[in-house]
């Protein structure tokens, strides 16, 4: 079958874990052997080192002998009449529309606090879109909003498909920051220093728990951790909560100590800046930045329960938890760095587009959406 998945090629791979998925997505279908496309909306600005194919969107839309077997709406949506005319042209034309976020956590976070919805128009009836969508995709770890995406769309057939991930990506990477004599991997010597990459723009990932778990491991023993860097803290650092909230903090009251920094490539900022990451999240367990700190066996300590066997897990919200395994690590990694890689590796295998139970999956889907 003739397969396209929309691609925004204006922003770069690393941007987001939605563009590496969009990619694994083409591969594994690619792998099935069907024959893929990314329907991108203007000439790509960022070079892909995949030898993978693409269409414009406004050439598909002029180029009635065009036909498609799938659309799948991933990286961008398009217009409703787009819908309406590909759908008119090929009546067999099955159009889905996959997410990869928690669309119920983004929504909630954009009615209350987006500023750049103030004066907002929704152009789009999502359920005028039922009309021409087939299915609706949503990823294991946000299956919490199935019923409100369903009500949402005013459809019915949502499925919850496999999380798929391959270390292509940090390969590049690690291979871009050897040859710039940089190390993201980890070094003892870095072990107390910790780093926190949550993006702190809505609830289901932010610094707050990391830095209490920072704050209780250093109440209680004081000196253990050498510095904390936080990323993603433009948008955080300057409000009067925020600044409040701080000087509650024993190791914001440290001098050079903690640093709110803007964001950052994780590799990047591990390379100079500590080898422990400390991370939170709620339904939202699966994210790429841990398959890579993961993968290269940096000491993570993470609340992602279908990891609990990789990693430092702790439960929750857990601060108490987390602080322990905080300590375990600085304490410990070093001597297990082996045999932690070698487990967090084979785990990490399961979300392979290469694994035969992703591949038997996706073409089952793809064959009963027909």
């Amino acid at each position: 079958m003739k397969i396209g998945i929309t691609l925004d090629m204006s922003i770069a791979f690393w941007a987001n874990g939605m563009q590496q998925n969009i990619v694994f997505l083409y591969d594994l279908f690619k792998r099935i052997g069907h024959e893929c496309y990314y329907i991108t909306k203007d000439i790509p600005k960022n070079r892909m080192h995949f030898n993978h194919q693409g269409m414009l969107l406004q050439d598909l839309i002029s180029d009635k002998s065009e036909n498609l077997d799938i659309l799948i709406i991933a990286g961008y949506d398009i217009p409703l009449k787009t819908y309406k005319e590909l759908k008119e042209r090929n009546p067999n034309l099955k159009i889905i529309i996959s997410h990869f976020g928690h669309k119920l956590y983004i929504d909630t976070h954009n009615l209350l606090f987006d500023e750049r919805y103030k004066n907002y128009e929704i152009q789009l009836n999502p359920k005028n879109v039922s009309e021409y969508v087939d299915q609706l995709w949503i990823l294991p770890h946000h299956a919490s909003g199935i019923e409100y995406i369903k009500t949402y769309y005013g459809i019915d057939n949502v499925v919850i498909t496999p999380m798929i991930w391959e270390p292509s990506f940090v390969q590049d990477k690690i291979k871009d920051l050897k040859r710039k004599n940089l190390n993201p991997f980890f070094k003892a010597d870095y072990a107390n220093k910790v780093c926190v990459f949550e993006p702190n723009i809505n609830p289901v990932k932010t610094c707050l728990v990391p830095l209490m778990i920072c704050e209780r491991l250093e109440t209680e023993r004081q000196n253990t951790l050498s510095a904390i860097n936080i990323f993603c803290a433009e948008r955080i650092r300057s409000r009067k909560y925020f600044e409040n909230f701080a000087k509650r903090l024993n190791i914001l009251n440290k001098k050079d100590f903690c640093f709110f920094n803007n964001r950052w490539g994780s590799l990047d900022a591990l390379s100079k800046f500590g080898s422990t990451i400390v991370s939170h999240q709620n339904d939202c367990e699966f994210n790429y930045a841990n398959f890579e700190q993961l993968y290269m066996g940096l000491p993570l300590i993470h609340n992602c329960p279908s990891l609990c066997d990789v990693g430092y897990y702790y439960k929750q919200h857990d601060i108490k938890m987390g602080a322990n395994q905080l300590y375990n690590a600085i304490l410990n990694h070093e001597k297990t760095l082996n045999e932690y890689t070698e487990q967090a590796r084979s785990c990490l295998k399961q979300f392979s587009p290469f694994e035969d139970k992703n591949i038997n999956i996706y073409s089952k889907l793809i064959d009963d959406i027909k």
